[in-house]
């Protein structure tokens, strides 16, 4: 039997979920490609119900958050215009994927807005 024990690290990027595009699976005109929501759907479980435009209040970032990363369907430069409304009651667990056996590095950006 032989064995290679090596102390090499691999990084694989999943793709950055923009929630860009209309949610329909046809190409977006309005960024000029296949609509990248519909592609992400194939990395993340996205109920096109949850995802509902950036509230006023939330500060600019852009889509891959700064990460240059090269796994972005939409465009990575752009200012983030959608976000997923997570609900207490309604949905809990947001944007979800089953990963087994990896070290993970997550980035993202929240918001809360206090009902009085």
């Amino acid at each position: 039997m032989r064995a290679v024990v090596t102390d090499e690290l691999q990084a694989d990027r999943y793709p950055t979920a923009t929630l860009e595009g209309t949610g329909v699976g046809s190409p977006d005109a309005s960024i000029g490609i296949v609509n990248p929501v519909e592609q992400e759907k194939t990395y993340y479980d996205i109920n096109s119900n949850y995802v509902v435009p950036k509230p006023p209040a939330v500060p600019l970032y852009t889509n891959d958050n700064g990460t240059n990363n090269p796994n972005t369907f939409g465009n990575r430069t752009a200012n983030s215009e959608k976000m997923y409304k997570l609900h207490a009651a309604t949905n809990k667990t947001g944007l979800w994927m089953i990963l087994k056996g990896q070290c993970l590095r997550l980035v993202g950006c929240h918001f809360s807005a206090c009902k009085k």
